[in-house]
């Protein structure tokens, strides 16, 4: 799966690279490396805590050089956010934090016109609002949330 993830994270990176989104550039590089990483968790060498804080490090360091301004702070936090709920390796932790982390790049995807990447960030929230409702919220809690819903008509 995460090869499919390296091949789509290389897409965006040419993408951001033609419309001179660096930040946006730079974000998809973290997220190649951290994939490629991910990939060979089975092995020891990619097992060490410090590829997290690689990542992070790489990560402000891309932040810094790429920088145009307050706009750039949103690449900056769904990077670390998403090095942070990957790492993890919770999938429900990851799922509810796919949310700000969409919501982010969405806020910048739109400030540079990247289309492409609006939907996929609208998607991606969706897909983790769809997979929490799903699998991470007991039938109980969700009967709740019913109960609690009082008519809008009488």
């Amino acid at each position: 799966m995460l090869i499919w993830k390296i091949i789509a994270d290389s897409v965006w990176l040419m993408q951001y690279l033609l419309l001179g989104a660096y930040a946006g550039a730079g974000t998809s590089i973290v997220a190649i490396v951290r994939s490629t990483v991910f990939l060979n968790r089975k092995h020891k060498w990619a097992q060490s805590r410090l590829w997290l804080f690689g990542f992070l490090g790489l990560a402000l360091i891309i932040g810094i050089i790429t920088w145009k301004g307050s706009i750039s702070l949103f690449t900056s936090f769904s990077s670390f956010t998403a090095i942070f709920s990957f790492w993890i390796g919770n999938p429900s932790l990851t799922r509810k934090l796919n949310i700000p982390i969409a919501l982010s790049m969405l806020v910048y995807d739109s400030f540079n016109l990247s289309f492409a990447d609006i939907v996929n960030q609208i998607m991606s929230a969706a897909s983790a609002i769809i997979g929490i409702i799903r699998l991470d919220m007991k039938k109980g809690d969700l009967m709740q949330i019913r109960q609690d819903r009082k008519p809008i008509i009488k």
